[in-house]
């Protein structure tokens, strides 16, 4: 399940519900301003989110990666929450 929505300063948080080991776990991706992130994600067949730990990025530490129709994107996010 995926929802979305705009915070308080405008820009776009998604919220997804993901089922992991016969439980359900929310993840929660904020500072999105990428359209085609979102886009991506909708129509994805299949979605990795991992963090990246001890690593001194500039563009962020959770990376998004999507499948689908034969294709593959990854973004990078500097905050999410589980």
């Amino acid at each position: 399940q995926l929802s979305c929505h705009r915070g308080a300063e405008g820009d776009l948080k998604l919220w997804f519900q993901v089922e992991c080991n016969d439980e359900c776990k929310d993840i929660e991706i904020e500072g999105l301003d990428d359209l085609d992130l979102i886009s991506n994600l909708l129509q994805s067949e299949k979605v990795i989110i991992s963090q990246e730990l001890n690593t001194q990025r500039d563009f962020g530490t959770i990376r998004i990666e999507c499948w689908g129709e034969g294709s593959y994107s990854e973004f990078w996010r500097s905050k999410a929450e589980l």
